[in-house]
């Protein structure tokens, strides 16, 4: 009994610092209860998502990239401004605008192209291939460039020589020149071809 009361005896100055913090601490535990009392599920749900924000904010500092990330933006930061400055012009202009939504439209035709509309696709497509393979490989093209030449040439002639009355007898002599009659062959075999019914 002698040893309980020992350990309940304060000592005078023990006494007098009690009697100094024990408003302060009164103070403190009411604060906590003021501070519950004012916890609603909506601020306790607004300090959640601070919180979330928080951690998230401190992963990326933690993050080992980071370091990396900040002395590559420090190093190529004229660069960044200037891309900056020309994308603000971009979308000032509105150019940057039309960019997006060309590209939505291109992720749209992706989207679209499946393996069956491709096929239709390249089914149409050889028809057109083939045919202009034809065309480049065809002596007419080939000819193109001499073609392009002769006219010009004629042309210039027409332009520098007052053209001659053509007879009767003027024509039955051109009629006796070779090129004349190869000209007249090429046509007449021409249409010849032309008139028949095209063959698949």
């Amino acid at each position: 009994m002698s040893t309980k009361t020992n350990m309940l005896q304060l000592t005078p100055e023990l006494q007098e610092e009690l009697t100094e913090t024990l408003p302060v601490f009164v103070r403190f535990l009411h604060g906590l209860k003021m501070a519950g009392d004012a916890m609603t599920e909506e601020t306790i749900s607004h300090l959640t998502v601070k919180l979330e924000k928080a951690a998230n904010l401190l992963a990326i500092i933690d993050d080992d990239r980071l370091p990396r990330l900040l002395t590559a933006l420090l190093e190529n930061g004229d660069a960044l401004v200037s891309l900056l400055e020309k994308a603000a012009v971009l979308h000032e202009n509105g150019t940057l605008d039309k960019l997006i939504e060309l590209a939505e439209a291109l992720g749209s035709v992706t989207d679209a192209l499946t393996e069956e509309t491709v096929q239709q696709m390249t089914a149409k497509a050889l028809p057109l291939v083939e045919i202009g393979d034809k065309i480049l490989s065809s002596k007419a093209v080939k000819k193109a460039p001499q073609l392009i030449d002769a006219v010009n040439k004629t042309i210039a002639d027409m332009e520098n020589q007052k053209p001659q009355p053509l007879s009767v007898f003027g024509l039955l002599g051109l009629l006796k020149k070779k090129e004349v009659q190869r000209a007249l062959q090429f046509t007449v075999a021409l249409l010849g071809n032309l008139s028949e019914p095209q063959t698949k």
